[in-house]
């Protein structure tokens, strides 16, 4: 069985969160008498704080480009959007597809790592022209693929610099930001990206 890994950052508003600012690595947690000691710093005057002053972020297992990935971390990816139906004389019903990007948040849900995005990112339009969304998915499923750029079907049958990739025709330049997976912040240190619309 593997260590559970925590980290520490202090709540804003309260005296220690003005005092100590930061992530902190949590080395013991006493649940019954809500302390949390967290690894010293020599700006520490202390490394006992109460549970109350702080929020823990729980380490997913999962690293990506030696980086650990903790509940609260913010993930920019890519995902395919459809984007319009049009018909071409060679192809009857053609749907186009187009990638976006996409800011999630890291979410321990129901025994999970979940990538939860931070905002309705439409990604498909039914039949009936209602939206339909993105949604949250396993992050372990997540992680970037090592795309081959080379075995793509070539697709210039359509358009001059389209590929096709998992059933969708796009554009080679596109179908390479689907490997990109990167940890841009967290929650607290980062608010700001929680409200950035693209």
């Amino acid at each position: 069985m593997s260590n559970i890994e925590l980290r520490a950052w202090f709540k804003a508003g309260l005296p220690l969160g003005q005092q100590y600012t930061g992530m902190y690595d949590v080395e013991t947690i006493d649940f019954n008498q809500e302390w949390v000691r967290v690894k010293r710093s020599s700006e520490f005057a202390q490394s006992m704080f109460t549970l109350s002053a702080i929020d823990l972020m729980l380490y997913s297992g999962i690293k990506h480009n030696g980086v650990k990935i903790f509940d609260g971390d913010l993930i920019k990816h890519y995902v395919i959007k459809y984007t319009e139906q049009r018909s071409y004389p060679q192809y009857v019903d053609f749907r186009e597809w187009d990638v976006i990007e996409v800011i999630s948040e890291v979410v321990f849900d129901n025994g999970c790592f979940i990538l939860k995005p931070i905002k309705d990112y439409v990604v498909y339009d039914n039949d009936c022209g209602e939206p339909i969304c993105l949604e949250s998915h396993c992050l372990k499923d997540c992680l970037p693929r090592i795309i081959n750029m080379s075995e793509l079907k070539d697709r210039s049958d359509f358009d001059e610099g389209f590929v096709e990739y998992e059933g969708c025709i796009l554009r080679k330049d596109d179908v390479a930001k689907l490997g990109i997976f990167e940890i841009v912040g967290n929650k607290w240190q980062n608010p700001e990206l929680l409200n950035e619309v693209k």
